[in-house]
């Protein structure tokens, strides 16, 4: 990055920082129209039961993913 050279968020660097956000909103704005359509006719109240399906308590744990993630995520970092 030219513009500033010495910006180095931590963890990833400046690359990886800028990448993830401009990935996520073109995404997002792609998606609109589609993720509209699947709530079509919906009243409040379904549309709140629907989101009841993504609450943490009725999620499944992928135990051996969450196991290498939280390993991976300890590497590079240094107690103080």
């Amino acid at each position: 990055m030219t513009e500033f050279p010495d910006f180095q968020p931590y963890l990833w660097g400046a690359e990886r920082w800028i990448h993830g956000p401009v990935r996520h909103v073109m995404l997002a704005a792609a998606m609109v129209v589609e993720f509209r359509r699947a709530f079509q006719g919906m009243g409040p109240a379904e549309a709140a039961e629907l989101a009841g399906d993504f609450a943490l308590q009725r999620c499944d744990i992928r135990t051996r993913l969450a196991d290498i993630l939280r390993a991976d995520g300890r590497q590079g970092v240094v107690d103080e």
